[in-house]
């Protein structure tokens, strides 16, 4: 787990839905600066519907909004081998889009998704990921884990890493 807190977290759609369950939305918004790709807010957006959660405040405007160009998301997509692209989604694909877009910025991808984790490896940005645990424990929230949540867990995400790495190695996944 990194040490250091980013600046900014990119943050999919598990995490905003996550961070709303848990009721720490406000909270990871006033430590981080949040920005959520165009596809994840629409699939937030989703499921946020009105009735389908109760007591949960679907306002994402305190966010920053990116969205990537075609261009970008067929370049993410190169690199990928058919079976691999199957198993990644397009939002996740948006936010190495926007990692490659800003090799500078000081930001993380916060996702709990493991094609977009084992991705972060095989595409060697795998420095730019940080599980949601870990984001919230940079803030002081210690939380555990159900075992139904376990994908959230520092844990997951790391072994997603590795898998991505030895992708990497192998050159499974991706394309040639």
């Amino acid at each position: 787990m990194r040490t250091t807190r980013p600046r900014s977290l990119l943050a999919d759609a598990d995490i905003v839905i996550k961070a709303h369950e848990m009721e720490i939305w406000t909270d990871l918004c006033a430590n981080y600066r949040i920005i959520v790709p165009a596809i994840a807010k629409g699939e937030a957006h989703l499921y946020f519907r009105p009735g389908h959660i109760q007591g949960f405040s679907t306002d994402l405007s305190q966010v920053n909004d990116w969205e990537a160009s075609t261009e970008e998301m067929k370049d993410i997509y190169s690199n990928f081998d058919r079976a691999f692209k199957g198993s990644i989604h397009d939002g996740e694909v948006e936010c190495l889009a926007y990692l490659k877009a800003n090799p500078d910025e000081d930001i993380r991808l916060c996702t709990a998704d493991g094609p977009a984790i084992k991705a972060l490896a095989m595409l060697d940005m795998a420095e730019r990921g940080i599980s949601f645990e870990g984001a919230l424990g940079l803030i002081g929230h210690n939380r555990t884990f159900e075992s139904k949540d376990h994908h959230f867990t520092e844990h997951f995400f790391q072994n997603q890493l590795i898998n991505g790495h030895q992708k990497r190695i192998r050159g499974e996944g991706l394309s040639l």
